[in-house]
């Protein structure tokens, strides 16, 4: 038995660290993912918001408003599956104002696309701001929205992209077996003959008391044994949903919120820049008169 278990033991660590290395590849993966995601709307608010030739012009300004919830409906459908406090629903969005009733009623034809359809219209506003000359056309690329439609894509295939079940399975009886014969190795090596007194050198009389501590030793040597293929199998079921409440699941509320403040800023960055510039001439020009005003003033004085 000895010899059969020293054998077996190789096999279910090779699955359990091709499984726990697969798993913790997956996690960082996700993580990647859902900074890439949130990178692409910054790309697109960034773009725009720094495109724009007038910003007093009550349509671009609509516009720019129109992106901006289209752009938080997209993130926010990302993260819909995994997240219960965001809309599941496209009727979810009314109360924030992030979609109209008419908007939803055209998404309800796509269910299983209306991110990708989402996406689309955002081209589509973009593209309009252009031929309106409210954008300069040069100033944004079509491959920002073709890379926000891929990288959302991809967060979802993550989802499936996994090990085959069988892995799993066998993993998991596998290391069950092991435990077992685990057990079974040790309680074999305790022969009731052969307990010696160690005062004597002999054959004990009396063997209760060494059987009671040999069974003890055999259930914390097993379990100690065992513990080291459980904790790996713990790691592999927290690990696996990366955004379940564990210790390092992800926080994708704070993904949310830091994208909105981000596109909020960025789009409307040319509306208070516009606003200063304003005021910065109007004060420039006072400032002029004023010295104008001084001069002549001394001029007059002297004479």
């Amino acid at each position: 038995l000895s010899h059969v278990l020293g054998g077996f033991r190789f096999f279910p660590a090779f699955l359990l660290l091709g499984l726990l290395g697969y798993i913790v590849s997956r996690w960082r993966d996700f993580l990647v993912n859902s900074h890439t995601v949130q990178a692409r709307l910054h790309d697109i608010g960034v773009a725009v918001g720094g495109s724009v030739i007038d910003s007093t012009c009550p349509k671009t300004r609509s516009n720019i408003f129109k992106l901006y919830r289209y752009l938080n409906v997209v993130h926010s459908k990302t993260y819909a599956s995994v997240n219960p406090h965001v809309p599941q629903s496209d009727a979810g969005f009314l109360p924030q104002r992030l979609l109209t009733p008419e908007e939803v009623r055209l998404l309800a034809n796509v269910p299983n696309k209306s991110r990708d359809m989402l996406i689309t219209w955002i081209q589509v506003v973009v593209e309009r701001m252009i031929r309106a000359n409210q954008v300069r056309e040069l100033a944004i690329d079509n491959s920002l929205f073709c890379g926000l439609r891929g990288i959302t894509a991809r967060h979802m295939d993550l989802f499936v992209r996994n090990m085959p079940n069988v892995w799993y399975a066998v993993c998991h009886v596998i290391v069950s077996y092991l435990v077992l014969l685990q057990a079974l190795h040790v309680a074999l090596q305790l022969d009731p003959k052969f307990v010696v007194n160690a005062d004597t050198g002999e054959l004990a009389d009396d063997r209760k008391d060494v059987l009671c501590m040999n069974v003890f030793c055999v259930l914390i040597f097993s379990f100690m044994a065992a513990s080291i293929y459980w904790i790996a199998e713990s790691m592999v079921e927290v690990l696996i949903q990366p955004f379940k409440n564990a210790p390092d699941a992800y926080n994708s509320d704070a993904l949310l919120c830091s994208t909105d403040r981000m596109l909020f800023t960025s789009l409307r960055a040319t509306f208070d820049y516009a606003d200063a510039d304003v005021a910065g001439r109007s004060r420039f020009v006072r400032r002029r008169w004023a010295n104008a005003v001084a001069k002549v003033t001394a001029a007059k004085g002297s004479d």
